[in-house]
């Protein structure tokens, strides 16, 4: 779902996603629609996409992580290179198992940096601390991306 946004002078869509496995694999979902032609002049003008992409990421599957940064080519992985990159962002309950599924793309044609990325619930938790009640009822973690324009 597209929303504009504006800061200052500049103008930018923002996407925030939730993805399920129909009609394609969960993220895939989000890369055919993104850069398909009915989005293409939004994300030429700018713009962010930032949440739950559903790769299902782990030890397990360590490709679907590099499949998604190479289907998103035309956008800039806002965690890239940071200390925060590989850091699980989803608990599956049912699987008693951490994973990466949340992520924060911008478009490339925005001259930006990112200035902080954050996990907020895992910044002072680890690995196996995590249950329902220190996640405050969520299975994923918030994240918040300051940007230098």
């Amino acid at each position: 779902m597209p929303y504009t946004v504006k800061i200052d002078n500049k103008t930018l869509t923002l996407f925030t996603v939730w993805t399920k496995s129909a009609p394609f694999y969960y993220d895939e979902n989000v890369t055919k629609a993104v850069c398909s032609s009915e989005y293409k002049e939004l994300v030429n003008n700018g713009a962010i996409i930032i949440d739950d992409f559903n790769t299902g990421h782990s030890e397990e599957y360590p490709n679907r992580y590099i499949d998604l940064c190479e289907n998103l080519n035309e956008f800039k992985n806002c965690a890239l290179g940071k200390p925060e990159e590989f850091k699980n962002t989803f608990f599956s309950y049912a699987q008693n198992k951490m994973y990466l599924n949340d992520f924060c793309f911008i478009s490339k044609t925005l001259n930006t940096n990112t200035k902080e990325i954050k996990y907020s619930i895992h910044d002072n938790r680890s690995d196996n601390e995590y249950n329902q009640k220190s996640w405050h009822g969520s299975d994923h973690c918030p994240i918040s991306v300051d940007f230098i324009f």
